[in-house]
């Protein structure tokens, strides 16, 4: 039976990339590259990307850290703020990341403007939001549909970066279901001092009054930031209703 080129080929990365680990003396990374194969693939992808060092890098949608794992054996930042708006995933996040000290967990949900506003906690968490999905969209994708709408804390992105003492910022990262326009209005002061901006970005009104992609784009266009890539395309079928987009400043 012939393997599947594309199931083998992501493997065959990793593997390559657990043994330059090795061979720089990364023993313990490469294993965990390994035998963590979700945090590995994550790696992949990121370092596909080639944006250089990161010394500072605030993951907005931390969800269940994957990401934030990724980042932190990829490029060992000296400060990692990982925001999740879940409170259920709190515990979670925060003993996942109890033994490194450069990674700090916040549970606040992030908007143009701090208060307490409604969030929709989707039985699929990866999928909650500020706004409601278009109904049937998770089902049509194989997933548990419904979920229960809370009230949690909203801050300035501005705010929380003085708080926690960023002044720069490597990499802006943000996965947060339609939110990202609103996360990147309350970041005016930081995004003058951001290198790069990875963002999710929506091509269809998945989420009811979600941001789609031409205003997040003319938002980071107009603090000079440009697109350098779009990739990581989903949707439903043959159609394309999402991408992560990769900015950098001018």
């Amino acid at each position: 039976m012939l393997l599947d080129p594309h199931f083998l080929r992501p493997k065959l990365r990793l593997t390559a990339l657990a043994c330059r680990w090795v061979w720089q003396r990364r023993v313990a990374d490469a294993l965990t590259l390994l035998r963590d194969r979700s945090v590995g693939y994550e790696v992949l992808r990121w370092h596909s990307l080639s944006i250089g060092p990161c010394r500072t890098i605030i993951d907005v949608g931390a969800h269940v850290g994957t990401v934030a794992a990724a980042l932190h054996l990829l490029y060992r930042p000296k400060r990692l703020l990982a925001v999740e708006a879940n409170p259920a995933l709190l515990s979670g996040l925060r003993q996942r990341f109890s033994d490194l000290r450069a990674v700090d967990v916040m549970g606040v949900a992030l908007n143009d403007q701090a208060g307490v506003l409604p969030f929709i906690v989707q039985n699929f968490s990866a999928a909650s939001s500020f706004f409601p999905l278009q109904a049937g969209y998770l089902a049509s994708l194989g997933l548990p549909e419904g979920g229960q709408r809370i009230d949690v804390p909203a801050r300035r992105l501005d705010d929380v970066a003085v708080e926690a003492g960023i002044e720069s910022l490597d990499l802006l990262k943000l996965d947060c279901q339609g939110a990202e326009l609103r996360v990147l209005r309350g970041a005016p002061n930081l995004l003058q001092r951001t290198r790069v901006v990875r963002t999710e970005v929506m091509f269809e009104p998945i989420y009811q009054g979600g941001a789609l992609f031409q205003e997040v784009h003319a938002l980071l266009r107009s603090h000079r930031f440009a697109l350098v890539r779009l990739g990581d395309f989903g949707g439903i079928g043959d159609s394309i209703d999402q991408a992560d987009a990769l900015y950098r400043r001018h």
